[in-house]
């Protein structure tokens, strides 16, 4: 992967979350841009600095009150009301055991109050609407100083669904679209707003000149839906980062599950939970450790205070060979209690993993979600699509007490992740599409 001889275009990455050289949120960019010089990435985004450190491109702007329209009075709201719909989604995952409830009734009142506000207003889309973006000429400033090739960006909000077609429309630039999730038909769905960011997204796709979808559920839908050309990516990685690592033997039974709580999640953690506690042969030798970056405050209590459970910090890309290690088994839940198109068009971000680890992997959730449908169509682990406890209970007893089943299954992930989420085939890949859209 040497990009020596190799001439890039200058990237500029329009994408709200400020990209790390190490964060949690932003591998497939990190990853997909891997070959990329740094000095021919920069990036437009909206967030202030996230968990991870140092910089991925060489420079960065992020969005100002400047950038929008009536931006005084965003910055007036983004100070005073939409800070409470980041504060209160999730305790930190190791300390909230130690976390003390001391306030007021009152206190505690106004700060739902307010918390109820900010949510509705954001999750609506107005303010997005009333504060729209504009290029300012601080941002028009730093763009004519990098002078990109192309234009790579995601959507995903109003705000960086119109930026895309605001830069390339003031300066001819191709744009590069990529998604990896059905966010044009979810987004603001409650809200008038969602008829506003379908139309702006099918022009955003529409003036695209390469576009990417994952999996080929994704793709076919997108490509019926929009009427237009798909190219089908995945998640990628190396799988001879896992192949190093010899896998870790510890005396009791260890289920890892890697990755955030959000969407309900937790309620198949739960389910799981409950399963483990039924098989006799191994009660009291089941341990879950689950790795993540916060604990939703609707979690139930009993989770976190399950002795069969604990919590632990995400850990950085280069460690996950090493911790998916130690499973006697991994997990892999999605919800059943959450709307449909959350998850349908989806795959995780930790499926390609699981399968290079070499681990025996259980995938819970619902058959229509992206990820359920990949498993069950490629056989990559072991899967159940109803929300029965009785049979998580049978797969559990399956894999952790030695069926003849759970070798096939690890090879057959192997043979799946090798064909599809290889990186170095699929940077080939993406590199090829980048570089010949920016050339038209």
């Amino acid at each position: 992967m040497n990009s020596e001889n190799t001439i890039y275009s200058k990237i500029l990455i329009v994408y709200g979350t400020k990209i790390k050289a190490d964060d949690g949120c932003n591998l497939l960019i990190r990853t997909q841009f891997g070959n990329w010089p740094q000095t021919k990435l920069a990036q437009i985004h909206s967030t202030s600095e996230t968990n991870g450190y140092g910089d991925f491109c060489c420079s960065y702007y992020r969005l100002s009150d400047s950038d929008r329209r009536y931006g005084k009075l965003f910055l007036f709201f983004r100070k005073h009301v939409f800070k409470y719909t980041k504060q209160e989604k999730v305790y930190d995952a190791i300390s909230y055991s130690h976390k003390t409830r001391g306030y007021s009734l009152l206190w505690d009142i106004l700060r739902k109050m307010k918390i109820y506000i900010s949510s509705v207003v954001v999750s609506s889309g107005f303010w997005e609407v009333i504060f729209a973006v504009k290029l300012s000429e601080s941002m028009k400033k730093f763009i004519e100083d990098f002078h990109p090739d192309i234009i790579y960006c995601q959507g995903y909000s109003l705000s960086f669904t119109l930026l895309p077609l605001l830069i390339s429309r003031q300066y001819d630039l191709p744009i590069c679209f990529q998604t990896t999730d059905d966010w044009p038909n979810e987004r603001y769905k409650k809200s008038p707003v969602s008829y506003l960011i379908k139309k702006k997204a099918r022009e955003l796709i529409g003036k695209s000149d390469v576009r990417m979808s994952f999996g080929p559920k994704m793709t076919d839908e997108y490509r019926s839906r929009y009427n237009l050309e798909f190219q089908n990516t995945y998640h990628l990685d190396d799988i001879n980062r896992f192949d190093v690592v010899k896998n870790c033997n510890e005396n009791n039974f260890t289920i890892i599950y890697t990755g955030l709580l959000g969407l309900k999640r937790f309620e198949a953690i739960q389910d799981l939970l409950l399963a483990v506690r039924n098989i006799k042969e191994i009660k009291g030798k089941v341990f879950v450790r689950i790795y993540t970056n916060g604990i939703p405050k609707d979690m139930p209590e009993e989770l976190i205070k399950a002795n069969e459970i604990t919590f632990h910090e995400l850990p950085i890309h280069d460690e996950l060979p090493k911790i998916l290690k130690k499973a006697s088994m991994l997990f892999l839940p999605e919800s059943f209690s959450v709307d449909r198109s959350w998850l349908e068009y989806s795959i995780s971000t930790k499926s390609h993993l699981y399968m290079m680890s070499g681990r025996p992997i259980l995938v819970y959730g619902p058959k229509y979600s992206g990820t359920i449908e990949y498993a069950s169509r490629e056989k990559w682990a072991f899967v159940v699509n109803d929300r029965n406890v009785s049979e998580i209970e049978e797969k559990v007893r399956v894999v952790l007490l030695g069926g003849k089943e759970v070798q096939s299954q690890i090879n057959r992930a192997r043979n799946v992740a090798l064909r599809n989420h290889d990186i170095y085939k699929g940077i080939k890949k993406f590199e090829r599409l980048i570089e010949e859209a920016a050339k038209k």
